[in-house]
C-alpha cells in the first residue's frame, strides 16, 4: 500500500472517531444541502452498434443539492462530468439530472449513509471514432457523510452508473456498467 493511499486512510479514520454523533444529528435537521465531490469512474463498455469499446480508468466530478421532501428522503439536482479514455481519444461527458436519497443515520454513530439514484440526461463530446451523442444515464450510489466540529462534513461516496440507451443519428449507443468512487464535502 502507497504511503499517500496509507495517509488517506488514516485521515479518514481519524475523522470518524473525532466527529461526535450530535454534529450528524444537526446535519440530518438541515432541510438543503450541497454536495462537491471529485474522483474516479472505472472502465466500462460503450456499444455503438455491434462494436463494444472498453474504456480506461479516469476523472469523475459532481456537485449536487438535495432539498428534504421529508424527514429521511431528499431529491435534489446533479450534475456530472466524467472523461471516458478509449485507445488514444478521450470523449468528456457532461450530465445533468436529478436524484432522490434515503437519508440514514444509525443509533449512537456520527456518520449518516444516504443511499439514493438518479436520472440525466448525458450528452458526450465527439472523439476521433464518433460524433457527439446523447445518452440517458441511470445511477445507484451510496454516500456516507462524516460530519466534523469545523464545519466541514467530508463526504465518501460509491456507486455505479450505466446508461441503456443513447446515440446520435449515425449509431445507436449504450454504456456501462461503471462503477464510481469519490470523496467530497457536504454543507
Amino acid at each position: 500500500m502507497s504511503k499517500v493511499l496509507r495517509a488517506c486512510v488514516l485521515v479518514m479514520v481519524l475523522s470518524v472517531l473525532w466527529a461526535s454523533a450530535s454534529l450528524a444529528e444537526e446535519f440530518m435537521e438541515k432541510t438543503t444541502t450541497f454536495n462537491f465531490q471529485a474522483g474516479f469512474i472505472s472502465p466500462g463498455t460503450f456499444w455503438v452498434d455491434d462494436y463494444d469499446a472498453d474504456t480506461d480508468m479516469s476523472y469523475s466530478l459532481s456537485a449536487g443539492l438535495d432539498y428534504k421532501l421529508g424527514p429521511k428522503i431528499s431529491g435534489g439536482l446533479l450534475t456530472n462530468i466524467s472523461n471516458f479514455g478509449y485507445e488514444d481519444a478521450s470523449s468528456t461527458m457532461f450530465e445533468f439530472g436529478f436524484s432522490l436519497k434515503a437519508w440514514i443515520k444509525p443509533e449512537n454513530t456520527n456518520i449518516i449513509f444516504r443511499p439514493g439514484f438518479g436520472l440525466c440526461y448525458g450528452a458526450l463530446s465527439s472523439n476521433d471514432y464518433v460524433d457527439s451523442a446523447g445518452f440517458f444515464i441511470i445511477h445507484g450510489t451510496v454516500e456516507a457523510i462524516f460530519p466534523m466540529e469545523n464545519g466541514i462534513n467530508w463526504l465518501a461516496m460509491i456507486g455505479i452508473t450505466g446508461s441503456p440507451t443513447g446515440g446520435n443519428d449515425d449509431f445507436e449507443m449504450s454504456y456501462g456498467p461503471g462503477f464510481i468512487m469519490r470523496g467530497g464535502v457536504a454543507f
